[in-house]
């Protein structure tokens, strides 16, 4: 595993989406401790990425696991109770709408899709790998 953020102890970090996101709930159900992250874009919020830590809350509460919340992981869980229709959501995002300029908009869909790989890429040694 990789250290994490200066932390003391080593840490798994993993890359998640809609397309994984139950495997992601798998691994960090056991952790005891986790931290779930936005990487954003260019420094900025992106939407897509709250909304998917939003997913990951409401999945670990699923489970049964009582959660120590901070404000931005509550606001991305009711950011996603209020979406109804997430793939019109992500295409209104700033990705969404770069995919559309660049003639990808049926990517949008395909990245709203919930469940579909039980893989996890993890980040080691400065880069993305697939065990």
């Amino acid at each position: 595993a990789e250290r994490c953020g200066g932390a003391d102890t080593d840490c798994a970090i993993l890359a998640g989406s809609f397309l994984n996101l139950e495997a992601v709930a798998d691994r960090l159900r056991p952790a005891g401790h986790a931290a779930v992250v936005c990487a954003g874009r260019e420094g900025r919020f992106a939407m897509e990425d709250a909304l998917f830590v939003g997913a990951v809350v409401q999945r670990l509460e699923a489970a049964g696991l009582e959660l120590d919340l901070n404000d931005a992981a509550v606001s991305a869980r009711r950011l996603l109770d209020g979406t109804a229709d997430l793939a019109g959501v992500l295409a209104e995002t700033a990705a969404g709408r770069r995919l559309a300029e660049i003639g990808l908009a049926e990517d949008i869909a395909l990245c709203s899709l919930m469940d579909r790989s039980d893989r996890v890429p993890e980040f080691r040694e400065r880069k993305i790998t697939v065990e």
